[in-house]
């Protein structure tokens, strides 16, 4: 029979194998892509004040760096703005660069300078004034100068993202770099935003690396170990308790009877005949001859009458 402890520790050594099945499935899951990033926030270094957020990626778009500015609120004022150019440097070594537009704000390729000596993009789209950087490595045109609408045009692009690609480059190639977005229609949201920001922010010197989620396999269990079914154990009767005997009384022996002697049936004797005597005495009665007490009064008889005969005769 196989005892609850038996079958616990059948079940405990099944789940043990199954942990370890799950545990080397995880070991030899095909390697995912981990998501390095850079992420900073960029604030004004002339104009209004204004809050821009910039993040880089090399796993969005394999193969290129993916950037994207996005316009914040700012704290104290809630100014938002209109996104019109976005510079940063590279380090030496990098080959030319070439830009796509993914979202947001178009990129205007005819008036960007992607050369090395980016500044002025038209329409007082530049970094002048305030100090810092004025002149950049790479200059990104977003869309078109004149407010909030460009002939009928809706031009109020607060979040852009673009593509970077280059011989030589990797994220680590934005890292320790001086960037600058330039800001127009700056204003709180439903106001005049009559204003203009130029933001800039040097990136942050290393890579956030950010493991993404591991999805396990589900483990297939090999040969796992099937519990036997434990046997119920069967529950005896309970004993009936038999009632206690009565102890029978000690029988009295009865006492042997004493067997009467046999009583002796005398003899009665016969009553003898008494002879007549010759010589006209009495006759002596002669007893019966079988008995001693016939014999004693025969003999005695016998000697009476010989008394009797002497005392006559004499």
């Amino acid at each position: 029979m196989i005892t609850n402890l038996t079958f616990t520790n059948r079940l405990s050594k099944t789940a043990l194998i199954s942990l370890g099945l799950a545990a080397a499935s995880l070991a030899f899951a095909p390697g995912q892509a981990k998501a390095d990033s850079i992420t900073f926030d960029a604030s004004p270094k002339t104009g209004d004040p204004a809050k821009v957020n910039v993040t880089l990626d090399d796993t969005s778009n394999p193969g290129s760096i993916t950037v994207t500015v996005n316009v914040v609120p700012e704290a104290n004022t809630g100014n938002i703005g209109d996104i019109n150019g976005v510079y940063f440097n590279l380090p030496d070594g990098v080959g030319p660069v070439t830009v796509g537009g993914v979202s947001g704000g178009p990129v205007n390729l005819g008036s960007s300078d992607l050369n090395g000596n980016a500044g002025n993009l038209g329409d007082g789209v530049n970094m002048q004034g305030g100090g810092g950087d004025t002149s950049f490595d790479v200059g990104i045109r977003i869309g078109f100068s004149g407010g909030a609408s460009y002939q009928g045009t809706p031009d109020d692009f607060r979040t852009t993202t673009f593509t970077v690609s280059a011989a030589g480059l990797s994220l680590n190639s934005f890292t320790s770099q001086s960037f600058g977005i330039r800001l127009k229609s700056v204003g709180p949201e439903g106001g005049t935003r009559d204003g203009s920001s130029k933001v800039a922010q040097t990136s942050p010197s290393t890579v956030t690396v950010t493991p993404p989620p591991v999805t396990p396999e589900t483990p297939v269990a090999q040969n796992p170990v099937t519990p036997e079914t434990p046997v119920t154990p069967v529950t005896p009767e309970t004993p009936v308790t038999p009632e206690t005997p009565v102890t029978p009384e000690t029988p009295v022996t009865p006492e042997t009877p004493v067997t009467p002697e046999t009583p002796v049936t005398p003899v009665t004797p016969e009553t003898p005949v008494t002879p007549e005597t010759p010589d006209g005495t009495d006759p002596v009665e002669v007893p019966e001859p079988m008995t001693i007490g016939g014999l004693l009064m025969g003999a005695g008889g016998l000697l009476a009458a010989r008394r009797r005969k002497m005392s006559q005769k004499g």
